[in-house]
């Protein structure tokens, strides 16, 4: 029996046949004429079957998982195959290459694909740099986040980007009245943004106009220097010590506490709301009693310059010119 299945095999083997079914004549059907180098070129698929080689005997890969990938074009290949010719190309990207028919192959980067959007809760976001782009394919650029460092952004979508690296990435969707677009997820911190120094210093030098603080001159290059303007109250001149003049400073001093309370713990925030409210109940029926609130007046505002120094020392205030 053995020797029978032994010499039919034989028998088909002799009229071109194979144990697998496939005729050695249609194996030896695909043939490499000739191998052409070519100026290396970015490329991309979108369909199509790369062939570990230019005989186009073993698959490596389907071009329909790579649409997002850029490719580089190195070299071609006329083959027959079945009596016909044709062209394939050899495309490579890191460890994804082969060769595929040079009719599925496009010249150009591979574009980004959105592979999905996603609505998400709106929040308070900010953000320091990265790209802005108009669209989640992003083709385009809208702004750059360095330049809106003091902006606080509403976060209100985001999308998976497939990128032509063939990595996907999270793109997220954020806008205020001064910019909006997409922007990469690692790039957006919770949050309202930190203020600028420029806001603090015009919000500052309008609180203390006509007060005893705006007699003493200081460049305020830093939240330094407005500290020290405040440790050092009372140290000018033509300060009004009246009763009137001494209730324009504890306003002064109440709106500079609301400008950084932000800024400044849970503890220090008790502490000064008791000061403002103790200073602004005590009533001057006297020189004395006038003394008395200067003196309470010259503790306040030590103990806000010694909080925005502290605050700028550790990172709370943003101070940016």
């Amino acid at each position: 029996m053995k020797k029978a299945i032994i010499g039919t095999i034989l028998g088909l083997s002799l009229f071109g046949f194979s144990a697998s079914g496939i005729t050695t004549a249609q194996a030896s059907r695909t043939s490499v004429v000739r191998y052409t180098n070519i100026r290396d070129a970015k490329v991309h698929v979108a369909k199509g079957t790369m062939y570990t080689s230019a005989k186009l005997s073993k698959t490596a890969h389907y071009a329909k998982n790579y649409k997002y990938t850029t490719f580089t074009k190195t070299e071609q290949a006329t083959v027959k195959k079945n009596g016909k010719k044709a062209v394939y190309q050899y495309i490579k990207a890191g460890k994804i290459k082969g060769w595929i028919w040079h009719g599925y192959v496009k010249n150009g980067k591979a574009s980004n694909g959105v592979l999905k959007y996603t609505n998400i809760k709106d929040t308070k976001v900010h953000v320091s740099k990265g790209t802005l782009f108009t669209t989640a394919k992003l083709s385009k650029v809208a702004h750059y986040g360095k330049n809106y460092k003091s902006t606080t952004f509403t976060r209100t979508e985001q999308a998976k980007v497939r990128k032509t690296d063939g990595k996907t990435y999270t793109y997220q969707y954020i806008k205020s009245n001064k910019a909006s677009g997409w922007i990469w997820s690692g790039y957006v911190k919770a949050g309202n943004a930190p203020r600028s120094f420029s806001s603090y210093r015009a919000a500052f030098q309008d609180y203390i106009q006509g007060t005893g603080l705006a007699s003493t001159i200081y460049t305020q290059n830093d939240l330094q220097d407005i500290a020290v303007q405040l440790e050092n109250y009372g140290s000018g001149w033509n300060i009004d010590e009246s009763y009137n003049g001494t209730q324009k400073d504890l306003a002064a001093f109440e709106n500079i506490y609301n400008l950084f309370k932000s800024r400044f713990s849970s503890s220090q925030r008790t502490h000064f709301t008791s000061m403002i409210n103790k200073t602004k109940a005590e009533k001057a029926s006297s020189a004395d009693d006038n003394d008395a609130i200067k003196s309470d007046l010259g503790q306040l505002s030590n103990a806000l310059g010694e909080a925005v120094d502290l605050g700028q020392e550790s990172g709370h205030i943003l101070c940016i010119i």
